[in-house]
């Protein structure tokens, strides 16, 4: 990689880095916080992040294998943090700006996080992405395998491939507990919590509590 190219990447990671550092400042830390910022904070926050992944995303493609791994692996906790809020939201974003290109940098933090997450946890998001990209009538499949390709877990990598090929049991947002709804007016994905309690209460009677 040519030294222009390295000092992109790491001009992106430290801005990053220098970025989460301040969301971390923000990020409400109790539930009393939550509820008082809730509708507030985190609209401001996601509209200062948007660039700021983006660039890291796209500069991270271009680099290579060698250069992309020690990049991800320079990540603060409070970068990983980042991404992971900005994964979870991309999708509805881009269903709410119309914008395919949140799609994709949103399966790339994905991707991403494969160095870092468990797996199961980052399904999640790969559902709501999935389910979003179909909203807007896109196919994300090339860069769901393309994004595979990069991520360090070997079974990221396969449920990400092989999501488009989940049936509705599996793949819809209702399997993931998750369900559309209009939040202040705009398209939001939120946690079924219903459906988890029913659930819930299901396995309690199955085992006898």
């Amino acid at each position: 990689m040519d030294e222009s190219l390295q000092s992109d990447l790491t001009r992106v990671v430290q801005r990053l880095t220098d970025f989460a550092a301040k969301f971390a400042l923000e990020v409400p830390k109790t539930p009393n916080e939550w509820r008082r910022t809730h509708g507030k904070l985190a609209p401001r926050i996601t509209d200062a992040l948007l660039p700021v992944v983006g660039e890291f995303i796209k500069t991270l493609h271009s680099a290579t294998p060698d250069a992309r791994a020690a990049a991800i692996a320079s990540l603060t906790p409070e970068s990983r943090a980042l991404l992971r809020h900005f994964a979870a939201r991309a999708g509805v974003l881009a269903v709410q700006k119309q914008d395919g290109i949140l799609i994709e940098q949103g399966i790339w933090a994905v991707s991403v996080l494969g160095e870092f997450d468990d797996y199961r946890d980052l399904l999640f998001s790969v559902a709501i992405l999935y389910n979003c990209s179909q909203r807007l009538g896109l196919n994300p499949d090339p860069v769901l395998n393309e994004a595979a390709n990069s991520a360090a877990n070997a079974t990221l990598q396969r449920e990400m491939r092989d999501f488009p090929k989940r049936p509705p049991k599996t793949g819809s947002l209702e399997a993931f507990f998750l369900r559309e709804q209009i939040t202040d007016g705009e398209f939001d994905i939120v946690q079924d919590v219903a459906e988890i309690d029913k659930k819930f209460y299901r396995f309690l009677r199955r085992s006898g509590n």
